[in-house]
């Protein structure tokens, strides 16, 4: 690493003195190691990409995103299928990427592991999703979500998560459980310990790069991984609200509740689709963490599309 860009998130309020400062410390450990490391705030969820395609056109050799899973989402948009390294530097609220690549959460030892972390290319998932008067995409380092979890997306406010950090996920996730209907939809799949294509109703889906989620969810896809070249997906098949606030208790408290509605399948993509047409707009899809659009949903893979620095072990 020679020459990196670092894209940082910007902060609400009172907390933006405070990532001011973050990055300006980021940056000189960056340069006290002879990086040439200048720093831009990111200009949004649309426009971060096309910072990051401005760097790869200036000669930079790698864009370091310091925020949350958000940021790098958004950064990520413009460095698949290029030669451009994509460094994380953890500063957000859930950091999931970081966590699975074994970066500490601490932003500045972070910094200090970069300058020695090695290349790899890694495989990235792809969604493509309604988006109202046309069909849209975008790629997932993390997980792509179809039902409940896109639902809390929609819902949390921006400002909500910089004041109260996980708490306000919760408390949201909580509210959603106990409240909102959770509707069918069909995933299809091709199953990869059969190679046979299935058809199975979920109420809710995760399609999962990592096992480690931290916090309240934790590994609830344990066999997936940024090394493997599939998603590991979570198909929750109940509508019942109780049955999923029990298994939301059960990740929490690491209980050995059984759910026979639960099931964890290896496959390279699905397709999602509603089963009532009443429900086409009730059910939603997000990425990283991102709120995406609705139903039809497909997701794949983006073979060796990523250039990912991993630190030294």
């Amino acid at each position: 690493m020679r020459r990196a860009l670092v894209i940082y998130n910007r902060a609400a309020g009172r907390n933006r003195a405070r990532r001011a400062a973050l990055v300006e410390s980021v940056l000189g450990i960056l340069q006290s190691a002879g990086v040439e490391a200048p720093a831009v705030e990111s200009q949004g969820p649309r426009l971060a990409a096309e910072q990051a395609r401005g760097a790869i056109q200036a000669g930079y050799d790698t864009v370091i995103a310091c925020g949350g899973d958000g940021t790098i989402h958004d950064v990520l948009q413009g460095l698949v299928n290029s030669a451009v390294a994509l460094g994380v530097v953890p500063a957000g609220t859930g950091n999931i990427l970081a966590r699975n690549l074994g970066l500490p959460l601490d932003p500045l030892e972070a910094a200090k592991k970069l300058l020695s972390a090695e290349p790899r290319l890694i495989d990235v998932g792809k969604i493509e999703y309604d988006a109202g008067q046309q069909s849209s995409g975008s790629y997932f380092a993390v997980v792509a979500g179809v039902g409940m979890d896109a639902l809390l997306m929609y819902r949390m406010a921006a400002a909500h998560k910089e004041q109260l950090g996980m708490l306000a996920y919760y408390a949201m996730g909580v509210r959603l459980s106990l409240l909102h209907p959770l509707p069918w939809f069909e995933v299809e799949f091709a199953d990869a310990a059969t190679g046979k294509t299935r058809r199975e109703c979920a109420a809710q889906l995760l399609a999962s790069r990592v096992s480690d989620f931290g916090d309240v969810v934790r590994r609830v896809t344990p066999n997936a991984g940024l090394h493997r070249d599939d998603l590991q997906l979570f198909l929750f098949k109940s509508r019942s609200r109780w049955r999923l606030w029990r298994f939301l208790i059960s990740s929490y408290s690491r209980s050995a509740w059984k759910f026979p509605e639960l099931e964890l399948i290896h496959a390279t993509g699905a397709v999602c689709r509603s089963v009532r047409d009443e429900d086409t707009k009730k059910i939603y899809a997000e990425a990283d963490g991102e709120a995406l659009g609705g139903l039809p949903v497909s997701i794949s893979m983006a073979p060796k599309a990523l250039k990912l620095l991993f630190p030294r072990t």
